[in-house]
């Protein structure tokens, strides 16, 4: 099997476990948020959002270094894995004072604070697990790490369908999460036996080693890309932790309700990327004018499938959402109206990732981040006390929209700017397919959603083919991925 070849078929892994891990996790939440209500639903996204948010002060960046160093030198695993484990129960232990800190000086009520507890053990463990992640990626089993988060997510979902039976409360809900995550910490230590520099015996031997020079070396190179992560994390999380304060916790639980279902289409950029970047990077080498082609058809295939999504999740969210949560989360609906917007734009922006990675310009993707962390967080701060959960809503979308805005100038001068008339000509075409697509929606908005979705997505593409949306170029296109994840035809894919 040539590299490409290796390439395709990890990349076919995992967009399968990237498909199974997602419909789990709707389950998750679908379950969790009729059971636990609106009010205890918003303290487990809280004590979720602050554990996250806290987790960058675990890692420190180690484990996006880790993947980089050990694929370079697999005989290194040992010595990252034992310095690191100890470098996670330090930093952990920090992190955790941190939480003790913020949640008093916030003053959560005390099941709260027990939540936020509970999970952050989760996150701890979880902490564990990605590093073993590491070496699996590094000897290219991807397969195995594609197996862990399937694992999780199906464990998670047994967990809270278990707690539901018994009728647990909360606490119980977070004890979940805890158990899961340790059924998968255990799974990657069992499978550390085939690879020869880190067998069992190796941790059996020595779990933590403190080497001064190794870890003033790491550290110095991992704090980047920790303060992408702490970035990240403002961005997607302070919204929450700011509404727990001004709106309390049944406002939060229609916010991230609404939150967690406009993110579910998500998948299918998170599989685009993971699909185009081995292309894209190999391209930028050797054909820089594909390239571009590539990435204005990417952008136009995101645009396709993404607006289609916005409108019909418009004229459908009070549907969804009370047919998914039930009649308690109706208040979510409007924020799922704007929410939606946030995920057409994060299709659109999510072309730029995998241009920029390709052609090595990853630091303009961490000054983009910081760029809308800033925004992010400065509006939600004045507007949140004022508006609530709506605010958050609209400051989302439209921070998915600077990132947007901000992408298209920096890529103008790497010279893979898109044209604006070819973008125009399709979004014309795409806007009319989704107005057909609308008008059968509102005819037919009583049938039943299992058949009114299917139709209506079928009516759009029908029409969007009418339009003559699609020439020669894109079914070209189409094919170039197709024999990257299938792994033939693979050298004309790169001509």
């Amino acid at each position: 099997m040539n590299n490409l070849q290796k390439v395709a078929k990890n990349v076919s892994v995992l967009l399968v476990s990237q498909v199974i891990t997602y419909f789990f996790l709707f389950l998750t939440a679908m379950y969790s948020a009729r059971y636990l209500g609106a009010a205890n639903f918003g303290i487990l996204s809280l004590a979720t959002a602050i554990t996250s948010f806290f987790s960058v002060f675990g890692d420190l960046g180690l484990q996006t270094l880790a993947i980089r160093e050990i694929a370079k030198d697999k005989s290194s695993a040992p010595r990252y894995i034992a310095n690191v484990n100890l470098m996670r129960l330090i930093f952990s232990s920090a992190a955790f004072i941190l939480i003790i800190v913020f949640t008093h000086i916030m003053g959560y009520p005390q099941q709260t604070i027990h939540v936020v507890y509970i999970l952050w053990s989760a996150t701890v463990i979880q902490l564990f697990s990605l590093l073993y992640y590491s070496v699996f990626q590094a000897n290219e089993r991807m397969e195995l790490v594609a197996a862990g988060q399937i694992t999780n997510s199906l464990v998670t979902l047994a967990g809270v369908l278990l707690a539901i039976n018994f009728n647990l409360d909360l606490i119980g809900f977070a004890f979940v999460y805890v158990i899961s995550n340790t059924v998968v910490l255990l799974y990657c230590i069992a499978l550390t036996l085939p690879f020869p520099h880190t067998s069992f015996r190796y941790y059996t031997a020595g779990v933590f080693r403190f080497d001064k020079v190794f870890w003033k070396s790491t550290l110095t190179e991992s704090w980047p890309f920790a303060l992408q992560s702490f970035f990240v994390m403002v961005y997607y999380y302070i919204d929450t932790i700011i509404l727990s304060k001004t709106s309390g916790d049944e406002v939060v639980g229609w916010y991230n309700a609404a939150y967690k279902l406009s993110s579910v289409p998500l998948f299918i950029n998170v599989a685009f990327n993971a699909t185009l970047l081995p292309l894209m990077s190999r391209l930028s080498i050797s054909s820089p004018e594909i390239l571009k082609t590539t990435f204005s058809r990417y952008f136009k295939y995101m645009m396709l499938l993404s607006i289609p999504i916005g409108v019909g999740t418009v004229m459908l969210s009070g549907r969804f959402i009370t047919q998914i949560y039930g009649p308690g989360f109706t208040a979510a609906t409007t924020a799922l109206q704007v929410l939606i917007w946030a995920t057409v734009f994060i299709f659109l922006n999510g072309c730029y990732t995998p241009l920029l990675y390709s052609l090595n310009k990853q630091v303009l993707g961490t000054k983009i981040t910081l760029i809308a962390a800033i925004f992010n967080l400065v509006l939600n701060i004045i507007l949140i006390p004022m508006f609530s959960y709506l605010a958050a809503s609209y400051v989302k979308s439209i921070t998915e929209l600077l990132v947007l805005v901000i992408a298209y100038p920096l890529t103008l001068k790497l010279g893979y700017a898109l044209s604006l008339k070819s973008v125009g000509m399709d979004f014309l075409k795409i806007a009319l397919s989704s107005a057909i697509m609308g008008v059968f929606i509102w005819y037919f908005t009583d049938l039943n959603l299992l058949l009114l979705v299917p139709a209506a997505a079928l009516i759009y593409f029908a029409a969007s083919f009418l339009l003559r949306f699609y020439d020669r170029h894109d079914i070209d296109s189409v094919m170039q991925i197709i024999s990257l994840v299938t792994g033939r035809n693979s050298e004309r894919g790169a001509q």
